[in-house]
């Protein structure tokens, strides 16, 4: 076998390999990564979340703007609630971000808390309807959280809000994003190392040639 043919084997197998790279790490980015159960209630019930609401849910018809044909609607009016759900699969700290969409019921602003495990408690305010129509307003929040566990308790709460304050008000489309803040490179940076490391050599060969 010549040193040319030898050379280019090994840049084929540089290649292959690096490819491989770039798929386990591509699985590995996705398996386990933390995310909400039943986020935009579309399973038209409560399911994977806790609750002590008393009417849940709200429903196409009632209301517009909002994710799909279901969203929560968390007391604060009549009753205090919460919604509550548990998240799997946290990196420890790493910054994260629970996306949602809230809409007050009429014309006054009504508000919900986040916090995290009853800690790192955030007010959320949704401007007012436009008067005509109730929960038609909606507008996308972000609450931040960098978690000390591999799990944490994600709640949503018009608990200790005056009620002569606000009517109730509506949940929708929750979902959680990660960043990277440790030193630990994330999974997308090494995919891109691997797509880097694999071009090279394909390069390598095409030159050679």
């Amino acid at each position: 076998m010549t040193t040319e043919t030898q050379r280019r084997r090994r840049i084929r197998t540089s290649i292959f390999l690096a490819a491989l790279l770039c798929l386990a790490i591509g699985s590995a980015s996705n398996a386990g990564a933390a995310a909400f159960v039943n986020g935009s209630f579309e399973t038209g019930d409560t399911t994977g979340w806790a609750t002590n609401c008393n009417i849940c849910l709200g429903y196409s018809g009632y209301g517009s703007g909002f994710d799909g044909s279901y969203w929560a609607l968390v007391g604060g009016a009549e009753e205090f609630a919460y919604y509550e759900q548990t998240i799997s699969g946290l990196t420890p700290g790493t910054t994260y971000a629970v996306d949602f969409l809230i809409a007050s019921e009429r014309e006054k602003s009504d508000s919900l808390f986040v916090n995290e495990n009853g800690l790192f408690q955030q007010k959320f305010t949704a401007p007012p309807g436009n008067g005509t129509t109730i929960w038609d307003n909606w507008v996308s929040k972000e609450y931040l959280f960098t978690p000390t566990g591999t799990s944490s308790t994600i709640r949503f709460t018009t608990e200790g809000i005056a009620p002569e304050s606000q009517y109730d008000i509506g949940l929708d489309k929750v979902s959680i994003r990660g960043g990277a803040i440790s030193a630990v490179p994330e999974p997308t940076s090494l995919l891109l190392l691997g797509s880097g490391l694999a071009g090279l050599a394909a390069w390598r060969l095409k030159k050679s040639a």
